[in-house]
């Protein structure tokens, strides 16, 4: 476990307008920011990344995945490796928000998962990758076709970084990819992710937060790069998601 640093990341007060309630009831998404001050968003950073630089031996195809692979290998979960991380990510304020956006009362953690930069070899492209952890990048789908929890209902999206700065990041029509570090950005199951759009991005990484329903359960899903990480915490396909294990943040 990373050490806590002296700060946490404590989130702005925010509270909806009819506007962004509606833009978000026509779009499915609404992007929010100002909500963390930059000095919190550097701390989520350090963590993240003192977390996915790490080598994993308990990955059998470890040797042969790039280094994109490697970090969304690791990506899974850090809120469980992370004090600063566990307050970011199970933050009520947080989930209250996409409580009302979704008119969904009761919610609860699903995952959290790290978006790293996408750096390619000019000859590579995602497609010729077998590795399952290439699949994030292959597949425009709702949030739920990539999740082994039946339930997911919505997700955030924190931009950890602006692109680099000799690019120019291409218009992309009701993207739920921010350009602006700090910024988060909230969508519903009903938008569709292309996690695509992260290769015309290089050097940008996001956080990404799932809720789930109150009922919500374990399936075998293959488009889930993670599909036994729950496995690991003590469930089995078919079993409903515990609030020891899934923290229930709204109600």
């Amino acid at each position: 476990m990373i050490e806590q640093a002296t700060k946490e990341a404590i989130m702005i007060k925010f509270a909806l307008s009819k506007e962004q309630r509606l833009h978000f009831e026509k779009h499915h998404f609404l992007e929010i920011e100002g909500m963390l001050e930059s000095e919190q968003l550097q701390l989520l950073k350090n963590e993240i990344h003192g977390l996915t630089r790490q080598s994993s031996s308990k990955i059998d195809e470890w040797v042969t995945l790039s280094e994109t692979e490697k970090q969304y290998a690791n990506g899974r979960d850090l809120w469980r490796k992370s004090t600063a991380i566990k307050k970011f990510a199970l933050s009520k304020q947080l989930a209250k928000i996409a409580s009302d956006l979704t008119g969904i009362k009761f919610l609860r953690f699903g995952y959290d998962q790290f978006l790293p930069s996408i750096a390619l070899p000019a000859h590579s492209t995602p497609e010729e990758s077998t590795s399952k952890y290439s699949f994030w990048i292959k597949k425009k789908a709702p949030l739920g076709e990539h999740s082994s929890i039946q339930g997911v209902v919505s997700g955030l999206l924190l931009c950890l970084n602006n692109p680099e700065s000799e690019f120019t990041v291409p218009s992309v029509d009701n993207s739920i990819f921010s350009s602006t570090a700090g910024n988060i950005i909230f969508f519903s199951s009903e938008k569709e992710v292309n996690f695509s759009e992260l290769q015309k991005r290089p050097g940008q990484e996001f956080f990404l937060i799932t809720y789930a329903e109150k009922v919500s359960i374990y399936v075998h899903n293959e488009n889930d790069p993670h599909l036994h990480a729950f496995k690991q915490l003590g469930y089995v396909f078919g079993d409903r998601l515990k609030d020891d294990i899934n923290p229930v943040l709204c109600r």
